[in-house]
């Protein structure tokens, strides 16, 4: 399926009034379409409305969102918007009809061919997926989401590859087995048992929205932490730069940060190994080892069980030598038969001999310290280490104090921002310890934040349901079924992340080939291979790299409607990116104000197949002066717009913000 936007149209909104045609004059779309709109002139509106008309979700706009797109000031009581699409070269057409009086939005559907217009929004079945606005973001966006894909505090990536593959149904499954387990087995209670299965299902249904809540807050707090490790890291490149001037202070507190790492190293290798010993009963006081050691003494001497070893020397008297090597004569049997009487004893003896062997192995070797004395020389030396860790963060506190103080107040509301936001990642990063914890010491009274402990008292409460509805096997089946579409999700994610993976290496070797990058993994988001970053050319040719590869799977292409695709990019970043863009994608549509003109949509033009360069402004009276060098039979002009069709105008055109 090839999915292209041929154009919109607006009336009465509060962006002006226009018909935007993307079309050459054979009716195909422009392989590249440029609309230079100054800020101020309704960019983000005709965003907002294009998703809205797309995805249908404007049918649940409330009132106030109706009526804040009517323009301030005005008391007309309607407006419309309208979006044409071409799908495999047939057109299909998405409307919204605002009523500002009633504060109601309508979508209608136009479908040639499948019943004409429909008072709705009713996409072709086959299209439906693509039209959910978390699809739709991939390919209709503003151009930061290229660089928020490398966000780890972000999982726009992780988002994305779920959007298109659409591995939430595989979740919507497992909820439709579960309901169906759950109306089974609500129908199922005795009168004797009705009111404690109430109790169960309600305390079942509190901690299945408790482990919800929990688990999405694990999943912010995540993210959240990695954005104040990012920020702090940020504000400390900027108190670097500020005291770049103070070189020995500086050398000295990194020497002093190296130290200090060193240190925390020490007092964690100190820790695991005083650990270890305290494992050992006997190290923990001498008395145990002594008492041990008098035990053993007060035990039998060495003895044989009769009932394993009596046959050994039956079997040895009727050898013709003795174990010793020596013939064996008659005064050795008499002898042999004698003894073994002493060493013969009960079963019970043998598990003597056993714990005295057990014990023996515990028993240092003479001129050995005891395991006690192992135990005191580790806490000393785990002692040393702490202090030293302490001195040489007190070391570093001192240097960047004065550091600190030399730089001046800009520095020290830095520092006062970098330590909230450390605190903050301190503050995450305990709550997502107690999330994590097995909860195996909860008080009663208190609540409950480990996830461990919240699924056990699921678990609880559903095998107490199923018994009491005699639902057993059903249950049995959905975990079974569950369990399944779990790892068939697991499997498939990482599947589709290794090929895009592969995908994407590949084909940025063909256009970074002199600016090679790669990228590593994608867990929530993307990250490169060998490096935490790199320039922005590079950053923004992987995005879109990625988003492009991720849209192309399967046989479907789709347009690439962009915001503001380059912002405030350098000349050189600006060309790079957009000589990349239209290989990656079958139609290009960009919203760009004069400033972000200059080398990018020539990039773009050498190559691209074709172009089309409008121009849109708003009619004012700061405006006004641009009417009067229009190019005759290439605008159109509306009661409150001006779209201009003309490459020269749209070269020439020098204002970047609405008057």
């Amino acid at each position: 399926m090839r999915i292209s936007i041929a154009g919109w149209q607006s009336q009465g909104l509060r962006c002006p009034d226009v018909n935007v045609d993307l079309r050459t004059g054979e009716g195909t779309p422009f392989h590249v379409a440029f609309l230079q709109m100054p800020n101020g002139t309704g960019k983000t509106t005709t965003l907002d409305l294009l998703k809205a008309a797309l995805s249908g979700e404007a049918e649940r706009w409330d009132e106030a969102t109706v009526r804040g797109l009517r323009r301030r000031g005005e008391t007309h009581l309607g407006g419309n918007f309208k979006v044409k699409l071409l799908v495999d070269g047939r057109p299909l057409t998405f409307e919204i009809d605002l009523d500002f009086e009633n504060g109601r939005a309508t979508c209608l559907t136009t479908r040639p061919g499948s019943g004409g217009v429909h008072r709705r929004w009713a996409p072709p079945p086959e299209m439906r997926r693509f039209l959910d606005r978390s699809f739709l973001n991939l390919f209709v966006f503003n151009g930061e989401l290229a660089n928020e894909l490398f966000k780890a505090s972000a999982t726009r990536a992780e988002d994305a590859i779920d959007a298109l593959c659409q591995l939430y149904l595989l979740e919507d499954v497992s909820e439709h087995v579960e309901k169906a387990w759950e109306k089974a087995a609500a129908g199922r209670a005795g009168p004797k048992t009705e009111n404690a299965l109430a109790t169960l299902r309600t305390k079942r249904t509190d901690l299945l929205a408790r482990k919800v809540k929990l688990t999405r807050m694990r999943e912010k707090a995540v993210a959240d932490m990695a954005d104040a490790k990012a920020k702090s890291a940020e504000l400390e490149e900027k108190i670097k730069a500020k005291t770049a001037g103070m070189v020995q202070d500086q050398s000295d507190l990194a020497d002093a940060r190296t130290a200090e790492a060193s240190a925390v190293a020490d007092v964690k290798s100190a820790t695991t190994a005083a650990l270890a010993a305290i494992r050992l009963p006997l190290a923990l006081s001498p008395l145990i080892g002594e008492a041990l050691g008098t035990w053993k003494e007060s035990l039998e001497e060495l003895k044989l069980p009769e009932a394993t070893s009596a046959q050994f020397f039956t079997d040895l008297l009727k050898q013709d030598a003795c174990i010793c090597g020596n013939p064996m004569s008659e005064v050795m049997q008499e002898q042999i038969a004698a003894r073994a009487k002493l060493v013969l004893s009960t079963s019970e003896n043998g598990q003597l001999n056993i714990i005295k062997g057990d014990i023996e192995k515990y028993e240092p070797e003479p001129g050995e310290p005891s395991y006690h004395s192992g135990l005191q020389a580790k806490l000393a030396d785990l002692s040393k280490a702490r202090r030293e860790q302490l001195e040489a963060e007190q070391n570093v506190r001192a240097l960047r104090r004065k550091i600190i103080d030399a730089g001046g107040e800009q520095v020290k509301q830095w520092e006062a921002e970098q330590e909230a936001e450390d605190k903050r990642y301190g503050e995450l990063e305990d709550l997502i310890h107690s999330i994590d914890d097995p909860g195996l010491n909860v008080r009663p009274a208190e609540e409950i934040f480990s996830l461990a402990r919240i699924q056990r008292e699921i678990d609880e409460a559903t095998d107490k349901i199923t018994e009491a509805t005699n639902t057993v096997d059903l249950r049995a089946k959905t975990a079974t079924i569950q369990a399944i579409i779990n790892r068939a999700e697991d499997l498939a994610r990482r599947t589709i992340k290794r090929e895009l993976l592969d995908a994407c290496n590949q084909r940025l070797e063909q256009i970074l080939v002199n600016d090679p990058i790669e990228l590593e993994s994608i867990e929530g988001h993307l990250k490169l291979a060998g490096q935490e970053s790199g320039s922005e050319a590079q950053m923004l040719s992987v995005g879109y790299t990625f988003l492009m590869t991720l849209l192309e799977r399967g046989d479907n292409r789709f347009p690439l409607l962009v915001d503001s695709p380059v912002g405030k990019m350098d000349g050189s970043v600006r060309r790079q990116v957009g000589r990349l863009i239209p290989d990656l994608c079958s139609q290009f549509v960009t919203f760009v104000i004069n400033t972000e003109r200059a080398d990018f949509v020539t990039a773009v033009e050498g190559k691209a197949r074709d172009a089309l360069h409008l121009t849109f402004f708003r009619k004012t009276d700061g405006t006004r002066r641009l009417m009067t060098n229009l190019p005759p039979g290439r605008y159109e002009e509306t009661s409150n717009g001006v779209l201009v069709n003309d490459e020269g105008y749209f070269d020439t055109f020098d204002m970047e913000v609405e008057e």
